[in-house]
């Protein structure tokens, strides 16, 4: 009975742990990324994984495109409630916004990162140019 029980805390512990997991990285968090690094440095720089991983290919070339979820925005609501002999109850909540940062690599190094729209308005070509597949295939994930 007691080797159910401990293993039952052991799978509670993983599913709370996993449940922890960072979802999405600050703007602080993106200060340091600069081009040249590696898609393994990048996730160990915000200290999570991609959100999505695919690829695009212009012309001969094929580039590797990581997701991450930045947040964007953070606010806090709060609710009170009365309970029996006048004692107050208030519940707040922290809720966040995230917009999706895409960073770009050719042959494993970081070319380009930013905003979606920041993708279009680049002033390098092949950024520019990249930016209609990158939206394309990014949308396609979420509307399957």
């Amino acid at each position: 009975m007691n080797k159910i029980i401990s293993i039952l805390s052991a799978l509670v512990m993983i599913v709370m742990l996993q449940s922890c997991a960072k979802n999405m990285a600050s703007f602080d968090e993106m200060k340091p990324i600069h081009k040249g690094m590696s898609p393994e440095d990048v996730s160990k720089m915000l200290d999570m994984n991609p959100k999505d991983m695919f690829k695009v290919t212009s012309g001969d070339k094929s580039y590797n495109v990581e997701t991450y979820m930045l947040q964007t925005s953070q606010y806090t609501t709060s609710s009170s409630s009365y309970g029996p002999g006048g004692v107050t109850y208030t519940t707040t909540t922290t809720h966040s916004s995230a917009s999706p940062m895409i960073c770009l690599y050719y042959e494993k190094r970081l070319v380009y990162w930013g905003f979606m729209n920041d993708f279009s308005k680049s002033d390098e070509s092949p950024i520019s140019e990249l930016a209609p597949l990158i939206y394309k295939e990014y949308y396609s994930i979420y509307t399957k």
